[in-house]
């Protein structure tokens, strides 16, 4: 089931289908895969999409805090057919067992950073199934003016000494913002307390196209 499903209009369904139509009908294409249809809207072929994803800068704990947090992708690609997955983790560095929050549970990127990407924990009740594909390909203009989330509270972890605790969040396109899965660098981070020690933790996402699988669509 696609993910955004649930978030789209009527009017993403009728430009879909506008789609088909002009190609059946005879194409506009302006030599990046896409056409106009009638009605002025952009409509972009779903072949050769293709977007990579990398965490290159991940934030440090203070070194009195009894925890240590980390991030690493496990899916690195998205194309029509599915989307990235990233894994962040908690250590307990501690002597004694205690309750560790996930250092990133869902959200969109922070506000001094670019807009266009949400995450979400799989286990969180709103997120996306996993198997969730963007329909923001056909037509990457924005279809809701905000994104509702649910208010549940992170995931933690009961973690003994030197435990780890693992969460699998998935990457998704803004329903809010023009594009599909547009391109930059985008800030996720949450506010942590241990032992007393206050700190934000955070790390960039960085999504990059793929010419290359482009290149090789236009040329089959």
């Amino acid at each position: 089931m696609n993910r955004r499903q649930g978030l789209r209009s009527l009017g993403v369904a009728l430009s879909v289908t506008l789609a088909g139509c002009v190609s059946e009908s005879g194409s506009t294409d302006d030599g990046n895969g896409s056409d106009d249809d009638p009605n002025g809207d952009r409509v972009v072929s779903t072949d050769g999409f293709e977007r990579q994803i990398s965490t290159p800068d991940v934030d440090d704990i203070p070194s009195n805090a009894p925890v240590e947090f980390d991030v690493q992708v496990v899916e690195e690609t998205v194309t029509a057919d599915g989307t990235g997955f990233i894994e962040v983790s908690a250590t307990n560095t501690s002597d004694t067992e205690k309750q560790i929050w996930s250092p990133y549970y869902k959200g969109s990127s922070s506000a001094e950073s670019e807009a266009g990407i949400l995450l979400y924990s799989l286990t969180a009740p709103d997120s996306p199934e996993e198997d969730y594909t963007p329909d923001c390909i056909e037509n990457p203009k924005a279809t809701d003016e905000y994104v509702e989330m649910t208010d549940e509270g992170p995931l933690s972890h009961t973690l003994g000494p030197n435990e780890t605790g693992t969460d699998r969040l998935i990457v998704v396109d803004d329903p809010t913002v023009d594009g599909c899965f547009p391109t930059g660098e985008y800030r996720f981070e949450n506010a942590h307390e241990y032992a007393g020690t206050e700190f934000t933790w955070g790390f960039t996402l960085r999504v990059t196209d793929n010419p290359a699988a482009r290149n090789a669509s236009s040329t089959r």
